[in-house]
């Protein structure tokens, strides 16, 4: 089974499981209010899990793939209002430590700081391209950020911004094929198999500006890019670069 960590009020991650067939789904917060959860993290292969309703063995899973970077209280419209901080709060830490302790691939691997990967500023990202030879704009440069209504960061940045997307070893985007090998770069560094990398123009000169963890995921080809990572059933080595 493929599970797909997300809102289930998220089209894309629909959308990813209509394509991903009969053997993927959902696990929203709706499913880690309902029975059937058994965790232990030093056996997590032994437990099981709520997804789409269903209690689902562990053993089961052959992936998950994490849309959010937490749970959030406004999702919790199932609880009363009060209660609604703190289970956001401990769903959150439950995932945090489930995720780690799957013996499955996840894609990515949660942080301390956010389910989806590495939540770092610009700085350090900037400081993470530097290290693996990529060519950045200087972190000093003011960059403005916003939050939307998902707490996703969106990073504003030039018009003529370029933005490469990276699932595992594989980049997608029109740009020159040496910002796509960067990229790649960057994301094993990261120690992540999915990443957002944006440079300040297409060409071979551009220079890195930011990136992100929380990928768009409407492109149907990042989806069965992303599926493709699973079908070797292969695990990568954990988030272990540290900025």
């Amino acid at each position: 089974m493929l599970v797909v960590l997300a809102s289930r009020h998220d089209r894309s991650a629909e959308a990813i499981v209509a394509r991903w067939g009969e053997s993927a789904a959902v696990l929203s917060c709706e499913d880690l209010s309902t029975a059937g959860w058994r965790f232990d993290p030093e056996r997590p292969a032994e437990g099981t899990a709520v997804v789409a309703g269903g209690v689902v063995p562990v053993a089961d899973i052959v992936g998950v793939l994490t849309l959010r970077p937490s749970v959030f209280e406004a999702e919790l419209v199932h609880l009363l209002p009060e209660d609604r901080p703190y289970v956001a709060a401990e769903m959150t830490a439950l995932l945090l430590a489930w995720l780690t302790a799957l013996p499955c691939r996840v894609v990515n691997r949660p942080t301390p700081t956010s389910l989806v990967g590495p939540s770092w500023r610009r700085e350090q990202w900037v400081q993470a391209a530097v290290a693996v030879g990529v060519p950045a704009v200087s972190a000093r440069r003011v960059v403005r950020v916003r939050r939307e209504a998902s707490a996703q960061p969106t990073v504003g940045r030039p018009d003529s911004a370029a933005a490469v997307v990276v699932v595992g070893e594989r980049w997608f985007a029109d740009v020159a094929p040496e910002l796509g090998d960067r990229a790649v770069r960057l994301a094993r560094h990261a120690g992540v198999d999915l990443l957002d990398v944006w440079f300040d123009g297409p060409e071979p000169d551009g220079r890195f500006l930011d990136a992100s963890p929380s990928v768009p995921m409407e492109d149907p080809d990042l989806a069965d890019a992303v599926g493709e990572l699973f079908s070797d059933r292969s695990v990568p080595v954990a988030w272990g670069a540290r900025v």
